[in-house]
């Protein structure tokens, strides 16, 4: 494979990240994931996939990773989820949903990442119906919307 493209899947092992990286691989792409594993483990164990356990607020291990793999893509599923849990964990869910987020979009732009895919939340639109649309009225009702808003 000549000049492979790279993608970068934060949360990379969690539910859907597991899916998008396993689908990924048949597509002449090379993944490289990135997770904690705070909230999952270690399940996809392909050598294919590049693994990096990590946080996303590690700035430094992420400008280094940046620099070696010139990503085309990044999808950054990394959040915390826990709606009723981020009512009481507020600095926490602001920082990891919101400001270290905000750090891995400034650091995907000064890499000249191609297409950036944040995975984001019904929550933003409130608990008043059940269907959306993305440009409906947003009134997150809970901390884990109001961040993901931001």
């Amino acid at each position: 494979m000549k000049n492979p493209k790279y993608i970068l899947v934060t949360g990379g092992e969690g539910y859907i990240g597991r899916s998008i990286c396993a689908h990924l691989l048949g597509k002449d792409k090379k993944v490289v994931s990135i997770d904690n594993l705070s909230n999952s483990k270690r399940r996809l164990n392909n050598k294919k996939i590049i693994f990096y356990k990590m946080n996303i607020n590690d700035k430094v291990k992420l400008e280094k990773i940046f620099k070696i793999y010139k990503f085309e893509t990044v999808i950054h599923l990394a959040a915390k989820i826990d709606a009723r849990e981020s009512n009481i964990k507020r600095k926490e869910y602001y920082s990891n949903n919101y400001l270290y987020g905000k750090d891995l979009v400034k650091i995907a732009k000064k890499y000249r990442t191609k297409y950036f895919i944040f995975a984001s939340s019904a929550a933003v639109y409130g608990s008043h119906k059940t269907s959306f649309k993305e440009n409906d009225e947003k009134i997150p009702i809970n901390a884990y919307g109001k961040y993901k808003l931001l």
